[in-house]
């Protein structure tokens, strides 16, 4: 996917990062991530890539800004809200419970917001060259030393308002490195309450997965 390489998908990164929603060290990882050897099969199928940014109020979100800076809104729910923006980025921006770590959160321990939660790769298609990429992953993944965690199958994955197929989370092994989600299969609406499978920890927590319905 040439466009996540593109000026436009460059100048949404900055100007992410001129609102100060990523850290200069945050744009500087997806950088690191969309030039990933390892990634680029997934990334030459993807539809989109998202970020996921935590928040202490989408309510307080600047959505006046990301619209000028042609940002369109693609879901909007209490405390849940994505933007679709320049360069094939999607935006996403949270005060909910979206990964186990949310749980684990108390008053002493809570990180300040903003912060990017993950990176995401979004391989809307099912035809046999991207489940090849989506399939490579795991394998892709212990070969460099990455952690890894599978989700989905029969059900599939609930996001926070969607549907996906599959999902698999990578743990790249550089210090401070943000997780990094491939979610495979298209993108559909969730039926009945809006729970999540939340994003696992690093494995080397030992937490178990958690739904948040």
């Amino acid at each position: 996917m040439d466009a996540l390489h593109g000026s436009e998908s460059a100048w949404t990164l900055d100007f992410l990062a001129g609102m100060q929603l990523l850290s200069a060290c945050e744009r500087s990882q997806v950088s690191i991530a969309m030039a990933e050897a390892s990634l680029a099969a997934c990334l030459d199928r993807a539809e989109t890539i998202h970020l996921h940014i935590k928040i202490d109020d989408t309510d307080r979100l600047l959505s006046r800004a990301l619209e000028a800076a042609g940002g369109v809104l693609d879901h909007g729910a209490p405390g849940f809200v994505k933007y679709r923006m320049p360069g094939r980025v999607n935006a996403i921006f949270s005060h909910i419970p979206v990964a186990a770590d949310d749980l684990r959160e108390c008053s002493a321990n809570r990180r300040p917001r903003p912060f990017l939660d993950h990176i995401g790769i979004d391989v809307r298609t099912t035809d046999a060259q991207s489940r090849a990429a989506f399939d490579a992953l795991p394998a892709l993944a212990a070969a460099s030393g990455w952690a890894h965690v599978v989700q989905g199958g029969n059900e599939g994955v609930r996001c926070c308002h969607t549907v996906v197929d599959k999902k698999h989370w990578l743990f790249p092994a550089a210090k401070g490195m943000r997780p990094i989600e491939v979610a495979f299969g298209p993108l559909r609406a969730s039926a009945g309450a809006p729970g999540c499978d939340l994003r696992p920890s690093h494995p080397a927590l030992g937490l178990r997965d958690a739904c948040c319905a």
